[in-house]
C-alpha cells in the first residue's frame, strides 16, 4: 500500500490548523505535523515578498491524495496556494498499516 505526504503552507496558524483538523476528522489523513513559522521569500505579482509562514505535513493514502490537495485548495485563502505531494517510495510497514486504517473516509 502505498502512502503520501502532502505539504502546504499558509500565512495563518489557525485557518491551517481548521484545514488540518477537517481532514483529521473526516479520516481524508492520519497525522499532521505543523512546523514553526518558517520565513518565506517569494516575487509576487512583480514584488519581493516577505512573509512569515506555516508549514504543514500531512500523511494520507496515494489514493486519497487527489481528494485532499482538492479540499486545501478549496480552503486555503491564497489565490495560489502550495501545494507539494510525495509519493513515498518505502515506509515501515506497520507505519503504512497505520495510515490506511486512519484514512478509512476516502
Amino acid at each position: 500500500m502505498k502512502i503520501s505526504r502532502i505539504t502546504f503552507t499558509i500565512d495563518n496558524l489557525e485557518k491551517g490548523e481548521k484545514i488540518a483538523s477537517e481532514l483529521l476528522e473526516r479520516r481524508w489523513i492520519a497525522c499532521v505535523q505543523v512546523c514553526a513559522p518558517i520565513q518565506s521569500v517569494y516575487r509576487w505579482k512583480g514584488k519581493m515578498e516577505h512573509s512569515k509562514e506555516w508549514k504543514f505535513d500531512l500523511k494520507t493514502t496515494l489514493e486519497g491524495t487527489p481528494s485532499v490537495v482538492q479540499f486545501i485548495r478549496e480552503n486555503h485563502s491564497y489565490e495560489v496556494p502550495e501545494i507539494l505531494t510525495e509519493e513515498t517510495i518505502s515506509a515501515n510497514p506497520e507505519f503504512s498499516q497505520w495510515i490506511l486504517e486512519e484514512c478509512s473516509g476516502l
